[in-house]
């Protein structure tokens, strides 16, 4: 027989879904269509910052003369935005931010439909590009950017055919996709999350606290660095290397090297040092 106590908690549990479906079911009414466009006219651009939150983030080339930056999604309207551009002698900064209206604001239509920042590029060679966000996917395609700098707290990061002197990107919690990049020096860094590196040319340090570390290339003569607290790595390399050191530090798992060596070794003159770290995982080289 079901007593006093366990109806009152029944009772809560109902009033509580009854809470969440009318706010869902509310707010998915209240939620509006923007699309929003700025063009900038100015040709001495050659470094770019962009700076959010709360949307995600794609840059593109384009073969058009002016800059376009467009905001396209659903919004609440609960919530204040502002996109704003400023372009001054050759930088160029795009800002877009929210600020709630009211002190309560449960938006699942921002999960549903989010909202979507594109910024397109003239093809040319660019000095710096800097994208600064707070929550939301971050991406990059075909690109030239002497220096490459993405920090995002909460969101995967994905770049395309990039090509730079020298690429940063830090995720606090999202999964990092690099596949075709050509650059002289690559600093890559997920608190949480993989760390994915395909055909990714160049001098990298890699870090990864929680989350495997993998990188497919061509060759492996040149300096690398990765190490990972909780994860496996794992190197796949289309040609023996010929000339490096390798450097293998493994607390809880196991490392193989090319399927001749458990641990450190070196392989020619060892002029090119490849220094792999975990802490919980395995390190495998093939």
């Amino acid at each position: 027989m079901i007593n006093k106590k366990n109806l009152s908690i029944i009772a809560g549990i109902i009033f509580i879904i009854g809470i969440i479906g009318s706010l869902f079911t509310y707010r998915s009414i209240a939620a509006v269509p923007i699309s929003e466009e700025k063009v900038i006219n100015n040709n001495n651009v050659s470094s770019v910052i962009i700076d959010t939150n709360n949307v995600r983030v794609n840059t593109y080339p384009t073969t058009e003369s002016n800059i376009k930056i467009t905001l396209d999604g659903e919004v609440n309207p609960n919530i204040k935005r502002t996109l704003i551009t400023d372009d001054k002698d050759s930088t160029l900064l795009i800002s877009y931010k929210e600020k709630q209206q009211r002190w309560f604001n449960f938006d699942i239509s921002e999960v549903l439909a989010p909202l979507t920042l594109n910024v397109y590029l003239p093809e040319k060679q660019y000095d710096s590009l800097k994208v600064s966000n707070n929550n939301g996917y971050v991406s990059a395609k075909k690109l030239n950017v002497t220096h490459f700098n993405i920090n995002t707290s909460n969101g995967r990061v994905e770049l395309r055919e990039i090509n730079s002197q020298k690429v940063i990107a830090e995720a606090n919690n999202g999964i990092m996709d690099f596949k075709d990049i050509m650059a002289q020096n690559i600093h890559v860094k997920s608190n949480n999350g993989r760390i994915m590196l395909d055909h990714v040319e160049g001098e990298i340090e890699g870090q990864s606290k929680n989350g495997s570390l993998t990188l497919k290339t061509n060759e492996l003569d040149r300096n690398l660095n990765f190490t990972t607290h909780n994860g496996k790595i794992n190197i796949e390399t289309e040609k023996e290397p010929t000339n490096v050191q390798f450097n293998v530090s493994v607390d809880n798992g196991r490392a193989n090297i090319l399927d001749k060596y458990k641990g450190n070794a070196v392989i020619g003159e060892g002029e090119n040092l490849i220094k792999l770290t975990t802490h919980n995982g395995n390190i495998s080289v093939k």
